[in-house]
């Protein structure tokens, strides 16, 4: 036994485990988590935190800290055994706060039940915790395979895969992913960019809302926008939108391709344990490069550990929002950023 170890707290414990194994994780590096696992003090602390944390989730006056405290402490639990925590931490009654936790956690399983429990718990889901989903859904090909299937049997909607997934699927490395997803998409070809832009210049002459564009903002663009202090910098600022113009606006909605800035394009990386993570580059270093994504969630991945890099040449915002709004919500959201001076 360690004597260190074996002199510290059960508290400081958990702690020096907990970072090993997520050190372990990060440098993709499993074999020292299975030994983390055979040494007996530190296999008696991670039982423990397992225990503790399930304890503060059966308990139904626990706080929404505590719980995600809890939740992520689950990363050391069986899957099964986690799996019923998972299940009801993703009801749509919890909070955001709660349903990013639980899917962060989960998303540290390699397990196919990972995938279906966020099919069944898609509705419930806020737009951040969507957005989280879906990058959970493309990071191993197991749950590729598994979002197609359901893509296929009317279980997801396809509208949910936005032109930037669709690119890395039909151009995927595993061919059997790539032509099952061209098939898929080739059904569902949304119609040209500048015929959906000159459709809604109508909302041009509309009398918008600003309050209710604000609405949208928040809802919809600021996991990767920011205005003031809202929202998150993945993508442009629009505090100084209205400097473009109503008509600019327009277009970078609907057609994000159009004009795609080098700063804002998305990469994808894979790595050499099957994994992928895209994102715009947040920062890079000699032994590893940062992704950024939506709100704000950012993978380091060690250069040791990359397979390939791709720049997927198309911005990282989607295109398709005349899927979610309507031509009096451009109206109005576009009523909202003019008012920003």
């Amino acid at each position: 036994q360690n004597p260190v170890l074996s002199k510290m707290s059960p508290e400081d414990r958990a702690i020096i485990v907990r970072g090993l194994v997520e050190g372990a994780k990060l440098a993709k590096r499993p074999g020292i988590g299975n030994l983390l696992g055979n040494h007996p003090i530190a296999a008696g602390t991670t039982k423990a935190q397992v225990a503790n944390a399930m304890s503060t989730l059966d308990q139904e006056d626990a706080n929404e800290a505590s719980r995600v405290a809890a939740i992520e402490s689950l990363s050391f639990a069986a899957f099964d055994d986690a799996k019923p925590y998972f299940i009801a931490s993703l009801k749509e009654n919890a909070s955001n706060a709660i349903h990013k936790a639980t899917l962060e956690t989960m998303r540290q399983f390699d397990h196919f039940e990972v995938a279906n429990m966020i099919f069944d718990s898609w509705s419930g889901l806020g737009p951040a915790a969507k957005s989280q989903a879906i990058e959970i859904l493309f990071a191993r090909e197991l749950w590729i395979t598994m979002t197609l299937k359901a893509i296929e049997e009317d279980r997801f909607n396809v509208a949910y895969i936005d032109s930037v997934r669709r690119g890395q699927l039909e151009n995927h490395k595993n061919e059997e992913i790539a032509k099952r997803a061209t098939a898929i998409f080739a059904s569902t070809q949304s119609r040209p960019r500048d015929e959906i832009v000159e459709a809604y210049k109508g909302a041009l002459n509309m009398a918008g809302d600003a309050d209710r564009g604000k609405a949208i903002y928040l809802e919809s663009c600021s996991q990767c926008h920011r205005i003031g202090n809202q929202g998150y910098a993945v993508g442009p600022d629009l505090t100084t939108m209205s400097q473009a113009g109503p008509d600019k606006i327009l277009v970078n909605v609907l057609d994000p391709n159009r004009e795609v800035n080098p700063q804002y394009v998305n990469y994808s990386i894979d790595t050499a344990d099957w994994e992928t993570y895209s994102g715009i580059v947040a920062s890079e270093s000699a032994t590893s490069i940062t992704l950024r994504r939506a709100n704000g969630a950012e993978d380091t991945i060690l250069r040791v550990n990359i397979e390939s890099i791709k720049s997927e040449k198309l911005s990282i915002m989607p295109e398709g929002w005349e899927e979610t709004i309507d031509q009096q919500g451009m109206a109005d959201l576009i009523a909202y950023l003019m008012s920003l001076n």
